[in-house]
């Protein structure tokens, strides 16, 4: 898997899809006894599917469609924290929910090679379609030192109802 020209390590991937699971709840197992499908109690629930989307430049422009309960992924590509610009949250709105986000890293050619100086990493925020109609997310990239954004992106998704 290559994420913005690089090659994360399987144990970085292992670790990112776990941590993953764990914020998203895709892990949970049910409380007692077996589903009516004859499902074993200690089946993991199924996953809702995710929606990815990369960024800044390759944002949609239209709308994205969801159902409710999809979960939403924004990946922004963000400089290596020498620079000081580092992408934030700055407004959720309508039916979507702010899960949790996490930094992967920049790795090197290969994943026992450091990451070239100024190497950039991947931004990954995780949102949930809770409520049918639309909703937005916007981000700022910006130094914690400075008044303004370097540049604000937004994500607007439709949601609709599960089948």
């Amino acid at each position: 898997m290559t994420i913005f020209g690089t090659r994360p390590t399987v144990t970085r991937l292992l670790l990112v899809t776990a941590f993953l699971g764990t914020a998203l709840g895709m892990v949970a197992l049910p409380a007692t006894g077996a589903e009516p499908s004859g499902t074993p109690a200690n089946a993991p629930v199924p996953a809702a599917p995710c929606v990815s989307v990369r960024g800044p430049d390759g944002l949609p422009t239209e709308a994205i469609r969801l159902r409710l309960g999809t979960c939403l992924e924004v990946h922004l590509r963000e400089a290596a924290g020498s620079t000081g610009y580092a992408w934030s949250v700055r407004s959720v709105t309508g039916g979507l929910t702010f899960v949790g986000d996490v930094l992967i890293p920049p790795t090197g050619p290969s994943p026992t090679d450091p990451a070239p100086p100024g190497a950039p990493g991947d931004h990954i925020f995780t949102f949930r379609a809770v409520r049918p109609g639309s909703g937005s997310a916007s981000f700022d990239l910006r130094r914690s030192w400075e008044p303004e954004p370097g540049q604000t992106v937004t994500v607007t998704a439709i949601i609709r109802p599960r089948l």
